[in-house]
């Protein structure tokens, strides 16, 4: 029976057995030593929630196409750490995680998240509960893409950062309020994530009604003067400028990271 990916994630966590589980759906696939090098690191590091390691895309052949690789230390990231880094996103390379049961029962697995970044969610909520994480630059996963000529994935987008807002009101913002810590980091978080996810509103499947819908969704995440202009930009026919910028800004800083990883 399909419940949903929430449900039907949280099902199979409350039947897995042993103190380690890893979720990886179905079109993707592990690399022969990724459970003894995560399984060695998790041990190795008890507080650890969760773990995961640097990915190959694949496309629907297995077709390599180009890494996914965190810019950031490997080995164990704090609690502390890895929720201010949850504040501008999901940090992880792709959804193939090791995940310590124990972690998982201490935050009611999959339960009330939602269907569109319920991976995100959890991640924070375990990081909230005072649990960090692993991370391995090496590449112990293979993450399909796949080609979505009907466009399906886009037309979840109202979902989708409905579930952002989802992660920020009911984890992050609390356990910031909780712990006294300085509120800005999210604030600025949420304006970048909404500022990225207002390019949708020049998206050519969605009519008016259902763009002005989308709209009111971005601003229940991020009201801020640059959320609005941008959102102004893509209704307006000038996104392309938008996009254009982005672009070059991310090959820059992919560039640069590449160049750093290196130097390593």
């Amino acid at each position: 029976m399909n419940l949903g990916i929430a449900k039907n994630v949280d099902c199979c966590f409350r039947m897995a057995k042993g103190e380690l589980i890893v979720r990886l759906d179905s079109d993707d696939c592990l690399h022969p030593e990724y459970i003894q090098e995560l399984s060695e690191e998790m041990i190795k590091n008890p507080n650890a929630g969760y773990g995961h390691a640097a990915v190959q895309e694949i496309d629907e052949q297995g077709g390599y196409l180009r890494e996914r690789r965190l810019f950031r230390k490997q080995g164990f990231q704090t609690d502390v750490e890895a929720l201010r880094s949850a504040s501008t996103g999901y940090r992880v390379a792709a959804n193939i995680l090791m995940f310590r049961k124990n972690a998982l029962e201490k935050v009611d697995f999959m339960n009330g998240r939602p269907n569109f970044g319920e991976d995100y969610h959890l991640a924070a909520a375990i990081s909230a509960a005072g649990f960090g994480n692993i991370y391995l630059s090496k590449t112990l996963g293979y993450y399909r893409i796949w080609t979505d000529p009907a466009k399906i994935r886009q037309k979840r987008k109202l979902d989708e950062i409905h579930g952002l807002r989802r992660v920020f009101e009911e984890v992050i913002e609390p356990v910031f309020l909780e712990r006294n810590w300085n509120l800005r980091p999210v604030l600025n978080g949420k304006i970048q994530i909404a500022s990225n996810q207002a390019d949708c509103l020049g998206w050519k499947i969605f009519n008016h009604v259902e763009k002005l819908t989308i709209f009111t969704e971005l601003m229940k995440l991020s009201s801020a003067r640059q959320v609005k202009l941008l959102s102004w930009m893509h209704l307006n026919g000038f996104g392309m400028l938008v996009t254009g910028y982005n672009f070059l800004e991310t090959r820059l800083k992919a560039l640069a990271k590449k160049a750093i990883q290196r130097s390593d």
